[in-house]
């Protein structure tokens, strides 16, 4: 039955979030928490000691569903969903430089794929999400973390999970979906005009809030020199993407199950989930 908790970092009292929630018997409950730890080195831990009362968070992040719309807010962005289209993302304003980006962003599209395990060969568009039907829920409300979760049905079963840690320029999107026969998947980014860069796999990218490093198998970014680079970051596998001045496609989920001539086919119609971090640069 906690609702209001604070962690005790010596002297300090440091904000805690109940994400949820499960009794394990009639007298305890397993809990899971955010906690704003403060500092920590690389492999190094900190022990806390949990208190009941609270610890202001003094920029929290909120999250609401008013009006057809998800709204997803902290001191450094502000992102809008239109549940109405499918989940596409309406418009993601950078507080810092006053930008919005990504609009009409968040489509998931699936291409026709005439290719076999070692490459595509996308055709025409079969599907999208842009016609389903979507509802969403508010799953965490802050202040440490919020999260808005949009479920589509109709031609494009899928669920997107927009989620915003209070200290975060930028925000994270987990995207559930199976592929369609002999499709590719992907997910649509309308992105700033600029220079595309590219990591190799594995490495680490330093956050843009507070100069901390963060481990990730995989990044790209469009660098905007005068205006928001934007930065997409996965730490599981590399995802292929297909881009154009100003429009990305990131790789999701791929089936190649109709047996060709001389090709090596596949067959994966089971639902994955792939987990991206959207991260905004000045400069």
């Amino acid at each position: 039955g906690l609702s209001r908790l604070a962690a005790l970092d010596g002297e300090v009292r440091r904000p805690v979030q109940v994400l949820g929630s499960r009794p394990v018997n009639s007298t305890h409950s397993l809990y899971e928490l955010a906690v704003d730890a403060g500092d920590l080195p690389p492999l190094g831990y900190k022990v806390l000691e949990l208190v009941e009362g609270e610890a202001p968070v003094a920029a929290p992040a909120a999250a609401r569903v008013e009006g057809g719309r998800a709204v997803l807010e902290n001191a450094y962005v502000k992102l809008v969903v239109n549940v109405e289209r499918g989940g596409l993302i309406e418009e993601l304003v950078d507080k810092v430089t006053g930008s919005r980006l990504l609009r009409g962003s968040g489509e998931l599209v699936f291409y026709r794929d005439w290719g076999d395990v070692y490459g595509f060969s996308l055709g025409s568009p079969v599907a999208s999400s842009r016609s389903s039907q979507a509802r969403a829920k508010v799953m965490w409300g802050g202040p440490l973390v919020a999260s808005v979760r949009v479920q589509l049905g109709g031609a494009v079963e899928a669920e997107l999970e927009y989620a915003l840690r209070y200290d975060q320029r930028g925000f994270d999107l987990r995207v559930k979906v199976a592929a369609l026969k002999d499709t590719t998947g992907v997910l649509a980014l309308y992105v700033p005009a600029g220079r595309l860069a590219r990591s190799a796999p594995f490495g680490a990218v330093e956050t843009p809030a507070d100069g901390r490093f963060w481990p990730v198998a995989y990044w790209f970014a469009v660098e905007a020199p005068s205006g928001t680079t934007l930065l997409v970051a996965n730490r599981g596998a590399a995802q292929a993407i297909r881009a154009t001045p100003g429009y990305l496609e990131v790789g999701l989920v791929r089936d190649c199950s109709t047996p060709k001539q001389d090709k090596i086919t596949f067959e994966d119609r089971e639902p994955h989930a792939v987990d991206l971090r959207l991260l905004l640069y000045s400069g």
